[in-house]
């Protein structure tokens, strides 16, 4: 779908499954205009980016300013190997085991800012305690 206006303000509802399209000087614009509703928006929906069919020299744009304000699909020309096609390879490949996926930043997935919860760590130990008496005190016997 193609990103309508009126979706960063909430006065149109799009359905958690909509993926909404747009080229990518559109959505420097937006950046720099509405940077922190964009956040706000991608929180709930998805977003892709994609060059511009003018692109004729099949040159890469870099994905790092999209990514950092949320957007889940940045469309690169894989035919051509520069620089921001390696900051790709290197995010994604490399990271989580090469499993192709990151989690974005906690301010993007809509946690707060203030301070992140420490994991919290659980040791658990059984003690069994068997024939503590004298053996003609033991009520019941056992057969392991």
């Amino acid at each position: 779908k193609k990103f309508r206006s009126g979706l960063l303000s909430g006065k149109v509802k799009e359905s958690p499954r909509a993926v909404c399209s747009l080229v990518e000087y559109k959505m420097l614009e937006l950046i720099s205009t509405q940077g922190s509703q964009l956040i706000k928006y991608h929180c709930k929906s998805l977003s892709r980016v994609y060059p511009p069919g003018t692109n004729l020299d099949s040159s890469n744009y870099d994905p790092l300013v999209h990514w950092l304000s949320g957007v889940q699909m940045v469309a690169l020309n894989f035919q051509t190997v520069d620089t921001h096609m390696l900051v790709n390879e290197g995010l994604f490949r490399h990271m989580n085991g090469g499993a192709g996926y990151v989690l974005k930043p906690s301010a993007i997935r809509g946690i707060a800012d203030e301070e992140e919860q420490e994991p919290i760590f659980l040791r658990i130990g059984n003690i069994t305690l068997m024939c503590l008496g004298e053996e003609e005190e033991a009520e019941h016997e056992l057969d392991l």
